[in-house]
């Protein structure tokens, strides 16, 4: 006799009716009271203003750094700084 295999079935729960659980805020603390932003960076921008070169004359000096070094390549950050830090030396020794 053969018997006929019962299929499977599936039960669909019902929905919800507690509340789902929220999340808790978190607590953020607070940092210490220090100077405004602008009246930090003020005294740098006169000072920078006074003796900085401009973007065109940095550009140019690390380009002629990076000819000098035989062209390596990934090196243009390096040459930027060096050329920055140059610039501004001659350019305070300028100034005073």
């Amino acid at each position: 006799m053969a018997t006929k295999k019962s299929a499977k079935t599936t039960s669909k729960r019902a929905p919800s009716t507690t509340k789902k659980r929220i999340k808790k805020p978190v607590k953020v603390t607070a940092r210490k009271a220090t100077k405004p932003a602008a009246k930090r960076k003020a005294k740098a921008i006169v000072i920078r203003a006074a003796s900085s070169p401009t973007r065109k004359q940095i550009a140019e000096r690390a380009y002629e750094i990076w000819i000098s070094n035989g062209c390596p390549p990934y090196s243009q950050q390096a040459n930027w700084y060096q050329a920055e830090k140059e610039l501004a030396r001659t350019h305070l020794a300028a100034g005073q």
